[in-house]
């Protein structure tokens, strides 16, 4: 992940940073340990605020899910595909979602979010 996505991230979910490093992810300088290339060759490496944490994308989907599961408003379901976003009137707010339940493909729901 990239450090805009990484700084999004801890803005969603505080303090996963720090469930991160307990987890032993490692950290990266973007600017001190890659290099980059140009048409003048590699790019000098130097010290910057470009610093994330990688990780697999399950392992981070499993850590950000322990956030959401201590969330009340929000329900896991098993066997549930979201199918596409319920809009308001003007089309610029998201207000519930389109699901599909279960292995019959006619079974719909729309769940609307809370205010």
């Amino acid at each position: 992940m990239l450090t805009q996505g990484y700084r999004i991230l801890e803005e969603w979910f505080p303090g996963i940073e720090e469930k991160l490093i307990a987890a032993g992810v490692p950290c990266v300088s973007w600017a001190m340990e890659s290099c980059f290339f140009h048409a003048w060759g590699c790019a000098k490496r130097s010290s910057s605020d470009l610093i994330t944490r990688t990780c697999s994308r399950p392992f981070l989907e499993w850590v950000v899910r322990g956030y959401l599961s201590s969330d009340r408003q929000v329900e896991f379901l098993s066997a549930t595909q979201v199918k596409g976003l319920l809009t308001d009137a003007s089309n610029s707010r998201v207000t519930g979602i389109k699901i599909f339940v279960g292995k019959l493909p006619k079974v719909e729901n729309q769940t609307k979010l809370p205010d």
